[in-house]
Parts: C-alpha cells; sequence; structure tokens
C-alpha cells in the first residue's frame, strides 16, 4: 500500500505515552515544518518512514546474504563480478574525465 492510498483510509484513535522532552521535540518539528498540520500527523509520518526505512534496509541485507551465498556456490562468479566492477569503474572515470 502507498502513501497516498493510506491518507485516505479511515484514522484509528488511540493514546501513547511519551517523555515531556520527546513531546516538546515533536511539537517544534510540528512548529518549524508547514508540512505537519498537527502533532499526530508528525507522528504518523515518522512512524511510516521508519517503518519504510526498515523495510528497506532488511531488503538490502536479504540481498546481500543471498548474493554471498551465491559466491559461495559458485567462485568462479566472483572474478567476473570483480572484473566487472572495475570495468565499470573505469568508464565512469572515463565519462567524469571527458566534462
Amino acid at each position: 500500500m502507498g502513501i497516498s492510498q493510506s491518507i485516505t483510509q479511515m484514522k484509528i484513535r488511540f493514546s501513547i505515552s511519551m517523555a515531556e522532552e520527546v513531546v516538546a521535540l515533536i511539537d517544534a518539528e510540528v512548529g518549524k515544518r508547514k508540512g505537519f498540520a498537527n502533532r499526530s500527523q508528525a507522528i504518523e509520518t515518522s512512524v511510516r518512514q521508519l517503518l519504510e526505512l526498515e523495510d528497506y534496509a532488511n531488503g538490502g541485507v536479504d540481498f546481500m546474504i543471498r548474493f554471498l551465498k551465491l559466491l559461495d556456490e559458485h567462485p568462479g562468479m566472483g572474478k567476473g563480478y570483480l572484473k566487472f566492477l572495475k570495468e565499470v569503474k573505469q568508464r565512469s572515470n572515463e565519462n567524469l574525465a571527458g566534462r
């Protein structure tokens, strides 16, 4: 579900307890940023971004685990991949030098 879809969904009200300092930090951010209408919107946006970031990071870790397993299962691939990366780097450096 994308962010724009979740905005049209019905909101569920619940309460949370936070340290006074945290609430003050949130209120200061709401005051500085015109994108937040209120404290609830700031908290909702922050939680959503945190969860999406964790999901993205976990995907990267999963990819690396699968990639390293693949290299372990096929040792010859590592040398070919390293050669490919060096060629890409060289092309990139040549393109930057030609500007």
